[in-house]
């Protein structure tokens, strides 16, 4: 059965999810490329501080409890994964399920307006569909290797409360770019279940200014009613 949520819902999740990561912080900038190499030190240790503070603040939840009074097993952590993005793609291609994935930065203020609607569609449709994030921080630079990006990324994984499968691209994002043939992000491809792409949702041409709430689920739907 499928499954909506109200746009009032979506955008209050996105409303407390930014604030959680405050974004004026957080973003260094809005979204064509994910970075151009200048940015300062002083910034990149503002951001730490900031994200760290998300993560310090999700330890004070409660512990969840069962409807029996119970208490329940713990949410397992969200974890990232290393890979470069021929093997990313390769796992994606294998197919088994219509596959959504969405390329993010944290440098890309509308990605990060997205992640909670990606989020959110994962935990209600997992049984439909799969779901990849692939953030595409890294740039090249050695001075800034992949690794150097998870306790941000992490600490938006955890405000989210994010089930989907996440990546940390070791290739750097202009190649990554270069490769599936979009000019920036944000973008959402849409795989088969046969792993052939469906459908490409880019901040460019008919889809530009694309959302989950208006676009991406809609197609969603289509290809679950077989229409």
């Amino acid at each position: 059965m499928t499954i909506r949520r109200s746009r009032t819902i979506l955008g209050r999740s996105r409303e407390i999810f930014l604030a959680l990561c405050g974004l004026t912080m957080l973003v260094a900038g809005c979204g064509q490329r994910v970075s151009d190499g200048t940015a300062d030190d002083e910034s990149s240790s503002e951001s730490v501080t900031n994200t760290e503070s998300v993560t310090d603040t999700s330890k004070t939840v409660a512990e969840p409890v069962a409807p029996d009074g119970t208490k329940s097993a713990k949410k397992s952590e969200p974890e990232i994964r290393y890979e470069p993005w021929p093997a990313i793609e390769k796992r994606i291609q294998a197919g088994g399920k219509v596959t959504v994935v969405d390329f993010w930065s944290l440098s890309c203020e509308p990605c990060l307006r997205e992640l909670p609607s990606l989020a959110e569609l994962a935990r209600e449709r997992d049984d439909e569909f799969d779901f990849v994030a692939i953030a595409v921080d890294f740039d090249g630079r050695q001075t800034k290797p992949p690794e150097s990006y998870e306790p941000k990324i992490l600490a938006v994984l955890k405000a989210l409360d994010a089930t989907f499968e996440s990546y940390l691209c070791e290739t750097a994002s202009d190649t990554v770019f270069q490769a599936i043939d979009i000019p920036s992000i944000p973008a959402v491809f849409v795989y088969g279940a046969d792993g052939k792409l469906l459908k490409k949702f880019v901040d460019t041409g008919d889809t530009a200014g694309f959302t989950y709430e208006d676009n991406v689920i809609p197609f969603l739907d289509e290809l679950a009613s077989g229409s």
